[in-house]
Formats: structure tokens, C-alpha cells, sequence
């Protein structure tokens, strides 16, 4: 994954470096046209390069940003003059951008920071090592290691290594390891590893190993690992390894592997290897190996291997 600060350095001694809207490499090379090496370019006219902070709060000394050629092989024609050029360039684009009061890095609409607490509106925001951001009305975030992140009105966040997250109003919100989120509104939600979600009205949720989901009103829920899920109003969840799961008004739930389900309401429920499952009221059920059956008013039951069934009426 490319880091910041990325850029390309061409032969010609150009320096491509757009941090306000891209990280990528491979989203500079496309938007520039630059070819790739090939059979009618045997040589590479481009190295990709990357300048990123210390471990140290003090990355406003870019003296001390680390230099990274992210190339399998380096051309001739990068040599120790022109790897000078390169770096320096993007060293004078960190000086432009510095803010030394506030201890931040400002490309336009890019706000790049790192233990500092702040409120934008309407920015890009880059949040590293424990750093708490509040951005509202369109802004977007990126908050690493242990960061805080609240972020209104149709907002998208990641953040990573045990982050918090609040996102409201159509917000995305991707947040890894530990984190906890509650994104409402319209919402996507991808959160591994731990983590804890809430999102409502038409959210779609991706949560695994171990994490608990609560998703409302039409939301789609895929958890999986231990997980525990609450999904309501016409949800679909999928819920694998010894997850439990309630769904009602018309859920689809398929839960593997010791899962418990308790499905209502024309819900269709699929449970293997020992699961526990009731569903009402037109559902229809499949459970297998030693599962136990509760299925209610007009509802189709499969179950195999010494299962229990009671079918009503």
C-alpha cells in the first residue's frame, strides 16, 4: 500500500506529487498517461518514491522523513544526484505546506497531522499516532493508530489500530483492529478484528473475529468468527463460527457452526453443527447436526442428525 508522502520522479527530472487527492501510485500513473516498462520501452522513465514521517511528533523536521524507492529495480539513470533531486522536491512541498504553530501539514484542502487535537470543515484529513479529529459536512479522514474520529454529513473515515469512530449522515467508515464504530444513516461499515458496530437505516455491515454487530432497517450484516448480531427491518446476515444472531421482519440469516439464531417473521434461516433456531411465521428453516428447531405458522423445516423439531401449527 503506498504511503504518505507518495510521488513519481521522471527522467526528465519532473517530480508528480498530488497529496490533496491521491496516495497512489498507480492513480498518478493513470491520470498522467505514463507508460509502464514494456517490450517498446525497455527502461523505465519513472521511479516511484515515497517520504514518510519519524516515529518521532517533530515530522515538521523533514530533514529527518524517511526516503523509500518503491521499485523492485532501480534504472541506471536514478542515480545518486538524481535521487537527490527527487527527495528534495518533495521536501520543499512538505516546507510549503508546514503549519509550525499548529504542527500540521496543509495542502489545500488536506490537512496531514499527528498528535493534535482539531476540529475542520469541508477537509481531507490525515491523522496519525493517537491524534483525535472532528470533521464535519463532507469531509474525509484518515486516523491511524489509536486515533478518535467523529465525522458528520456524509463524511468517509478510516481509521485503524484500536480508533473510535462516529460517523453520521451517509458516512463510509472503514476501521480495523479494535475499533469501535456507530455510523448512522445510510452508512457502510467494514470493521475487523474486535471491533464493535452500530449502524442504522439502510447500513450494510462487514464485521469479523469477534465483533458485535446492531444493524437496523433493511441494513445487510456479514460477521463472521464469534461474532453476535441484532439486525432488524428486512436485514440479510450472515454469521459464521459459533456467532449468534437476531433478525427480524422478513431477515435472511444463514449462521454456521454452534450459531444460535432467532429469526421472526417470513425470515428464511439456514444453521449447521449444533445450532439452536426459531423462526415464525412463514420462515423457512434448515438445520443440521444435533440443531434444535422452533418453527412457527406455515414454516418449512429440514433438519437432520438428532435434531429436535417443533413445527406450529
Amino acid at each position: 500500500m503506498c504511503k504518505f508522502l507518495s510521488a513519481l520522479y521522471l527522467r526528465s527530472g519532473k517530480l508528480i506529487c498530488e497529496p490533496v487527492f491521491t496516495d497512489s501510485h498507480s492513480d498518478l500513473i493513470e491520470a498522467h498517461g505514463i507508460p509502464e516498462r514494456s517490450t517498446a520501452a525497455p527502461i523505465q522513465n519513472f521511479v516511484r518514491l515515497e517520504l514518510t514521517p519519524p516515529a518521532s511528533t517533530k515530522f515538521n523536521e523533514v530533514e529527518k522523513w524517511a526516503e523509500c524507492v518503491d521499485e523492485h529495480e532501480t534504472p541506471e539513470w536514478f542515480d545518486g544526484a538524481a535521487r537527490f533531486d527527487a527527495f528534495e522536491q518533495m521536501r520543499d512541498i512538505l516546507r510549503a505546506a508546514m503549519e509550525t504553530p499548529t504542527r500540521c501539514l496543509v495542502f489545500g484542502r488536506l490537512l496531514f497531522t499527528r498528535n493534535w487535537t482539531g476540529k475542520v470543515i469541508s477537509c481531507r484529513v490525515m491523522a496519525l499516532d493517537g491524534s483525535n479529529v472532528k470533521a464535519l459536512d463532507g469531509s474525509n479522514v484518515e486516523a491511524r493508530h489509536g486515533s478518535n474520529v467523529e465525522a458528520r454529513h456524509g463524511s468517509n473515515v478510516k481509521a485503524r489500530h484500536g480508533s473510535n469512530v462516529w460517523a453520521l449522515d451517509g458516512s463510509n467508515v472503514w476501521a480495523l483492529d479494535g475499533s469501535n464504530v456507530r455510523a448512522l444513516d445510510g452508512s457502510n461499515v467494514k470493521a475487523l478484528d474486535g471491533s464493535n458496530v452500530e449502524a442504522r437505516h439502510g447500513s450494510n455491515v462487514e464485521a469479523r473475529h469477534g465483533s458485535n454487530v446492531e444493524a437496523r432497517r433493511g441494513s445487510n450484516v456479514n460477521a463472521l468468527d464469534g461474532s453476535n448480531v441484532w439486525a432488524l427491518d428486512g436485514s440479510n446476515v450472515r454469521a459464521l463460527d459459533g456467532s449468534n444472531v437476531w433478525a427480524l421482519d422478513g431477515s435472511n440469516v444463514r449462521a454456521l457452526d454452534g450459531s444460535n439464531v432467532r429469526a421472526l417473521d417470513g425470515s428464511n434461516v439456514k444453521a449447521l453443527d449444533g445450532s439452536n433456531v426459531e423462526a415464525r411465521h412463514g420462515s423457512n428453516v434448515e438445520a443440521r447436526h444435533g440443531s434444535n428447531v422452533w418453527a412457527l405458522d406455515g414454516s418449512n423445516v429440514r433438519a437432520l442428525d438428532g435434531s429436535n423439531v417443533k413445527r406450529l401449527p
